[in-house]
């Protein structure tokens, strides 16, 4: 029996129009009613998506590409970049003057016109150094990092920033930047312990399904040419 369900929004819950569709949501309630439970995983903020997924009721979540971990009303997870690295990787952005997104708990502060539509509403644009003060006394739980047309990523430089941090290319012009150890898989670990669900006994769940699946596709394939040869004669 399967425990829980990890979903992404963007794409994967979402339709065109940012809505859950009313087949997805009936598909969701039977899960539950199933006794398994249905949880938010996305690199998204959670100030940005906890309005759009209402209709399923629990607000359980995997956000900032791990960073915040919410289970049953309580966070369990909140992992924030260390000041020291935010300040170096903002320091790199601004040197080559690139667009640069930060991503607090509850807001987005945007740096050279890097705005995102949709979702985020509470966003507003400052300077570098209008940001350098605001993470003073505020912490950043994701920072994106976005290239300008006709600009690239040099990996060697992002490397020899030597921050104590997970990055991510999610595409060729955008680079997200984390706290250490925090990432969907990290953050999927802790909600699975705090739900007491066994990672080990889902894994070797999934490993029996689809070796359920090879074994029955096998004994087809055996039957299939069993008759090949009985009906050509080649026996």
């Amino acid at each position: 029996m399967y425990k829980c369900i990890f979903c992404d929004l963007d794409g994967t819950l979402f339709d065109d129009n940012k809505q859950i569709s009313d087949l997805n949501l009936e598909a969701i309630y039977k899960a539950r009613a199933a006794g398994v439970k249905f949880v938010v995983c996305t690199g998204r903020l959670p100030f940005c998506f906890v309005d759009y997924i209402k209709p399923l009721v629990s607000e359980d979540y995997v956000a900032a590409n791990g960073s915040l971990v919410h289970f049953n009303g309580s966070d369990v997870a909140s992992k924030y970049l260390e000041y020291k690295d935010s300040l170096r990787l903002l320091d790199y952005a601004m040197e080559r003057n690139l667009r640069v997104r930060a991503f607090m708990s509850d807001y987005l502060y945007i740096v050279n016109g890097a705005h995102i539509g949709w979702s985020y509403k509470e966003q507003s644009d400052v300077s570098f150094d209008e940001l350098k003060e605001i993470i003073k006394t505020r912490d950043i739980a994701k920072l994106g990092i976005v290239l300008k047309p006709g600009q690239e990523f040099v990996k060697a430089e992002t490397d020899a920033l030597n921050i104590n941090a997970e990055a991510l290319y999610s595409s060729s012009d955008y680079l997200e930047v984390n706290a250490c150890g925090a990432n969907k898989g990290n953050g999927i670990r802790l909600f699975c312990k705090e739900a007491n669900i066994s990672l080990e006994e889902v894994v070797n769940k999934y490993i029996d399904f689809w070796q359920e699946k090879f074994t029955r596709l096998h004994t087809n394939e055996e039957e299939i040419n069993r008759q090949f040869i009985e009906i050509y004669v080649l026996k």
